[in-house]
């Protein structure tokens, strides 16, 4: 189901629909992370480092920036299913959503990371998004070389941390 679909535009109109496609994309959508592919979560394997040099019984904290998605290619997944928790931190309110739902007992900020306090422009491309960015040059980056036409400039105003 795209971002882009009725249904989910409906969503954001009426609470409960949110709810349900918060728990689809999370548990539905997303099955194989985590039944089918649980051997592997994040996208290269990451998890597997870290886990080699910690012995099983270790319980770990861990900070996750630009998060993404819970257990979609998640670097964190298989820590937090080992009982580690820690923070994730990701620029796009519909991530943060999720993680909330998936992963409650983490903590989970919605925000862009700047060497300054202030306000940016969020580039969307889909409401869920790997590609989504704050940064002017991303954007001509991904409209030269990934042939992306289409981005959302609502001028969706976003505060920065530092």
């Amino acid at each position: 189901m795209s971002s882009n679909s009725l249904f989910f535009k409906v969503t954001r109109k009426y609470e409960i629909l949110k709810k349900i496609y918060l728990w689809y994309n999370v548990y539905i959508r997303n099955f194989r992370y985590h039944f089918i592919n649980s051997h592997k979560n994040s996208q290269f394997g990451e998890e597997k480092l870290i886990f080699k040099n910690f012995k099983d019984e270790f319980i770990g904290t861990f900070l996750d920036i630009g998060c993404f998605h819970p257990t979609r290619n998640n670097n964190t997944y298989k820590m937090y299913k080992r009982g580690w928790r820690g923070i994730n931190i990701d620029l796009n309110p519909l991530s943060i959503d999720l993680f909330n739902l998936a992963r409650s007992e983490d903590i989970n900020i919605c925000t862009a990371i700047s060497d300054k306090n202030s306000t940016t422009d969020l580039f969307f491309i889909g409401d869920l998004d790997t590609k989504n960015t704050i940064e002017v040059n991303q954007k001509k980056f991904l409209k030269k070389n990934f042939s992306i036409t289409k981005f959302d400039n609502k001028k969706k105003e976003l505060k920065l941390k530092n």
